[in-house]
This record gives structure tokens, sequence and C-alpha cells, in this order.
């Protein structure tokens, strides 16, 4: 019995420093982009190392982050600008469409929040289906739109995963710089392996 616990404890240390450390690395080589160019691409890196290593932190080293790096820098700004582009566009229209009154305008501001959190979920599953799919832009496009209704349960998933984010990053911020990449990328990577089992291509 002491010694399951103790396997338990450690088996947790371990993947904690797993998470820490492959936050870490996406926060240096997103630098390796100055920051703008190189989000997308590093955090799609950080997303393959756990794909093919799972939870070996030995596993992570610069030289494999910076190959993968470059093999997705352009998917990944691509994806980074085209979804990230888009819920700006809506948020700030949300944010003037809510300085209005009237009941047009109350309108307006739902089907915003509605339009906001179907880019956002859809993001989710693009980010997830990059690591187990290789797919043309325009079909990731595509597939992540169905996916949102498609897959409820996955997408309600997602959003409760976004508001646990939110949730954490209000009260322990430090934690969610330091750790929370890594907790997103193992999100993404569990919820692509669990669509590429259940999707059915005809």
């Amino acid at each position: 019995m002491k010694s399951l616990i103790e396997s338990g404890i450690t088996e947790g240390i371990n993947k904690f420093f797993f998470i820490l450390k492959l936050s870490v690395y996406f926060w240096g080589m997103s630098l390796v982009g100055v920051v703008f160019l190189g989000v997308g691409p590093a955090f799609l890196a950080i997303m393959s190392i756990y794909q093919e290593f799972g939870w070996d932190y030995k596993e992570i080293t610069w030289q494999r982050l910076w190959r993968r790096f470059k093999d997705n820098f352009v998917l990944g700004n691509k994806l980074l600008y085209t979804y990230g582009g888009v819920s700006l566009f809506l948020f700030l229209s949300l944010y003037t469409s809510s300085q209005l009154t009237g009941m047009i305008f109350l309108m307006i501001d739902f089907m915003l929040v509605a339009l906001l959190l179907m880019v956002l979920v859809g993001a989710f599953f693009a980010f997830a289906l990059v690591s187990v799919y290789d797919i043309s832009f325009q079909n990731l496009l595509k597939l992540s739109f169905i996916l949102v209704f498609k897959e409820l349960k996955a997408t309600f998933s997602i959003i409760v995963f976004m508001v646990l984010l939110i949730v954490v990053g209000y009260k322990a911020p430090a934690l969610l710089f330091f750790a929370g990449i890594g907790i997103v990328a193992f999100f993404l990577s569990r919820l692509g392996k669990k669509l590429d089992e259940g999707l059915v291509f005809e």
C-alpha cells in the first residue's frame, strides 16, 4: 500500500514537472519568433512532443522542439492569426454593441457572444485536429467548424475547460503562466486522440 502511494506521488510529481517544463520551453520557443510569430508554431511543437513521447519529460529537448517549430511555422501562424483575428473582431464588435441600448442591440450582443464562443471552440478543435491529422488548412477550418455542432460532448468539455482556465487565471495567474500552456497542450492532445477514435470519414 505504501509503495503504491509513493508510486502515485512520484508519478504525479513527474507529470507536473513535465507540464512545467513543456510550458517553459514553449515560452522560450515563442521568443525565438519574437512572440508574434512564435506562439502558434511553438504551441504545435510542444503538442507534437507530447503526442510522440507522452509524459517522458526527459525527451523534451531544444533540438526536438526547434525541428518541430520550423516544420509548423507557417501552419501555426495561420491558425493563430485566423482564429485570433476573427475572435478579436467579434470581441471589439461585442464591446461596441454592449455600449448601446435597446432590444435590437441586446439581440446583437447575444449573437456576437454565440459567434465568439463558436470561434473559440472551433480554434480548440483545429489545434486538436492538427495533432493527429495531416490536413490542408482549408479543410481544417471546415472540419473544426463542423465539429462544433457534431461533437456536442467535446464542445461542452472545451467550454468547461475554458471557464476553468479563466478561473485559474484570475485566482492564480502565476500558475497559469508557468503551467497553463502545458495543461492546454495535454488537453488538446487528448481531445485529438478521442476525435481520431470517433471520427469516420466517408
